[in-house]
């Protein structure tokens, strides 16, 4: 959300006897000037500007992840056989789990070309004993504001390799021979929330 707003402000007061000419282009240099003025008047002449922008970002982040991972060579059975060889061979059994979690990032490069117009006060030409007041003030305002309120991030992963619970029971008149591949099991979690990056420049 950016907002951008331009604030032009001149008034002019006076005493007893005054005259005043307000110059006041739409966004360009303000002037106000006191002249012509009669002997022992009072005037009170202001020119004022203000600029102002306005940024701001928010996040909220609320993010689960479940995994669930299985690998399965084994549970293999070769029993009762006879009058030969037995073999169970199993593959090799491997998982491999990969969460990243990434959020909650606020990126703003500002720039304000929001200069306010200058201002000034002419005084010129007044009676005697005549008194006169300028007032030019200009102002200008940068606000950003980065909020990321407090990231929720829950990872559940399971896991699970097997290569056994192989079974060769009862063969007769052989060689029985029961191989295994290797059971492996790889996880890796990333979480990297919450950033605020700001560049500002008048």
């Amino acid at each position: 959300m950016k907002k951008l707003a331009y604030k032009v402000g001149l008034g002019i007061t006076a005493g007893a006897v005054w005259a005043a000419t307000l110059l006041v282009p739409a966004l360009a240099d303000n002037t106000a000037e006191i002249s012509g003025n009669g002997n022992g008047s009072t005037n009170t002449a202001t020119t004022s500007s203000s600029s102002t922008q306005t940024v701001e970002q928010e996040n909220n982040l609320d993010v689960q992840n479940n995994l669930t991972v299985s690998a399965n060579s084994g549970g293999n059975e070769a029993s009762g056989n006879t009058g030969g060889n037995t073999t169970i061979d199993t593959g090799n059994a491997s998982s491999t789990v990969n969460v990243t979690t990434g959020g909650n990032v606020n990126t703003a490069t500002v720039s304000c070309p929001c200069t306010p117009p200058l201002n000034d006060v002419l005084v010129s030409g007044n009676g005697n004993n005549s008194t006169n007041t300028g007032t030019a003030t200009s102002s200008q305002i940068q606000t950003l504001k980065q909020k990321n309120k407090k990231g929720k991030v829950k990872n559940t992963v399971t896991q699970k390799s097997r290569t056994g619970k192989n079974k060769a029971n009862g063969n007769t008149g052989g060689d029985v021979d029961v191989l295994t591949g290797t059971a492996t099991a790889n996880q890796t979690v990333t979480t990297d929330i919450n950033h605020n990056d700001a560049t500002v420049t008048p």
